[in-house]
């Protein structure tokens, strides 16, 4: 928890600017998300048609920071011809865009290749030479993101998000090798953060045997 609130404030002040890491001068350029990124809608796949086993379908509910089937329940559909603009591979990054987890950002890391369902948004990079889309994920999980988010949502009764409105969101990005340096840093945070879940989690297993043990009485303890 300390970590994860260390890489909050970090990514606060990296992602305006507040702090610049060495070497790094010039002035952020203000863009429109939708200059460098399309919002990529879902298809409305027919749910009397989902099965257990086939391509995985990524639902709203499916929507986690890290979207696998060892941690989602996913439904799945025979393989048909749609455009691959509704295909999702690992690492493309997610939105839901509406329901009560509109605005809920992650990143697809299954092994193969799976649809993209209708309210669920897929961030494509248009020009991989000025947007690093490492960075664009940090962005989309960015105060600055959710800001202009709720702002859109207050104009609803319902939860609900459109790509153009999304893509209108606007944002100072620097250059592509800051950016690229960003996420580097970023990136570390995260990893630490991984291996400290795997820790606490191996840690809980370990607990649970013992205790299974000891108020069981196959292992006692000395007196």
């Amino acid at each position: 928890e300390q970590k994860k609130e260390l890489k909050k404030g970090l990514m606060q002040k990296l992602l305006t600017g507040e702090v610049r890491l060495p070497g790094f001068k010039g002035e952020w350029k203000e863009i429109k998300l939708g200059e460098f990124v399309k919002l990529q809608g879902g298809y409305a796949f027919k749910s009397s048609k989902f099965k257990q086993i086939g391509i995985p379908i990524i639902r709203i509910s499916n929507i986690a920071p890290e979207i696998t089937e060892h941690e989602q329940e996913f439904v799945y559909y025979e393989e048909t011809t749609i455009s691959e603009n509704f295909h999702i591979k690992s690492g493309d990054i997610l939105i839901a865009m509406s329901g009560a987890t509109t605005g809920k950002v992650g990143i697809y890391k299954g092994k193969k290749i799976a649809y993209l369902n209708q309210r669920v948004g897929k961030f494509v990079n248009k020009d991989s030479s000025k947007l690093d889309y490492n960075f664009l994920y940090y962005l989309v999980l960015s105060p600055m993101f959710k800001v202009q988010l709720t702002e859109e949502l207050a104009t609803g009764a319902q939860p609900n998000i459109s790509s153009r409105q999304i893509e209108n969101f606007k944002f100072k990005i620097p250059s592509l090798e800051e950016q690229k340096s960003i996420t580097s840093t970023l990136n570390k945070i995260d990893k630490t953060i991984s291996l400290l879940k795997k820790e606490v989690y191996l840690l809980k297993q370990q607990k649970k045997g013992l205790m299974q043990l000891l108020l069981t009485g196959k292992v006692r303890v000395k007196v």
